[in-house]
C-alpha cells in the first residue's frame, strides 16, 4: 500500500499532457495581434479600393487628366489669339 500512495503523487504532481497548451495559444494569439494591430492609428495604411464611391479607377483619372490637358491647350490658344491682335 505504502507504493500506491507515491505513485497517486506522482500523478498528482506531474502536470497533465497538454495542460499548458491553452496558455500557450493565448501567448501566440497576443504576439499575432500585437503585430497586426499597430499601436498608433497614423501607422495604419489603407489600401483603397478604386472603383468604390470616392475612389476613382484608372480609367477615370487618366480620362480627367486627358480633360485638364485639352483644356490648359485651349487657354494658351486663347491666351495666344489675344496677345497676337
Amino acid at each position: 500500500m505504502p507504493q500506491s500512495r507515491t505513485d497517486a503523487a506522482e500523478k498528482t504532481s506531474r502536470p497533465k499532457i497538454g495542460a499548458g497548451a491553452l496558455a500557450a495559444w493565448v501567448r501566440a494569439g497576443a504576439k499575432e495581434i500585437s503585430q497586426i494591430i499597430p499601436a498608433f492609428p497614423d501607422s495604419v495604411k489603407v489600401v483603397e479600393e478604386p472603383g468604390l464611391p470616392g475612389n476613382l479607377t484608372s480609367v477615370e483619372v487618366f480620362q480627367g487628366k486627358a480633360r485638364e490637358a485639352e483644356k490648359e491647350q485651349e487657354t494658351k490658344k486663347a491666351l495666344s489669339f489675344e496677345m497676337g491682335m
